[in-house]
């Protein structure tokens, strides 16, 4: 009997990860524990628009700045504003997530479209990319 719902079942005794979501999963943490000691402390710029953003969204009052469409990014920067209570840290921590998630992604992509070897390489010069890492630090919504 074949299993049609769509549910994935639980894994039983004996069953066995896949070494690729595992290889995943360690990139995915790898990427946040580099990010850490680096993200931004004070927001510069636009980064002060989205901060007051997270507390009040007005467009108004360029909060965030025009064109002000990044409610997403605002609304899970809120989530993590309910945790971290400092409204840039939320936002570089929505960052740094975002960031992990596309380094596993981008592995997974590539192992699955060509092989092992490739997908870690993807994962490993975007995980080490200066531009990619400066984004994944800030308070903007460029990781996104």
């Amino acid at each position: 009997m074949s299993n049609t719902s769509g549910v994935i079942p639980p894994l039983k005794k004996g069953d066995r990860i896949s070494p690729k979501w595992i290889i995943a999963t360690v990139l995915f943490f790898l990427t946040i524990l580099t990010r850490l000691p680096f993200h931004t402390q004070f927001p510069q710029g636009d980064e002060g628009h989205f901060a007051m953003a997270v507390l009040e969204f007005d467009v108004s009052k360029t909060q965030p700045q025009m064109p002000g469409m990044f409610i997403i990014f605002i609304w899970m920067a809120r989530f993590f504003h309910l945790f971290l209570d400092d409204p840039t840290l939320s936002l570089v921590a929505v960052n740094i997530v975002a960031s992990g998630v596309t380094v596993a992604a981008l592995y997974l992509l590539a192992k699955s479209w060509y092989n092992h070897q490739v997908g870690l390489s993807v994962a490993l010069l975007t995980l080490t990319s200066p531009l990619f890492w400066y984004h994944s630090v800030t308070a903007f919504s460029h990781t996104l």
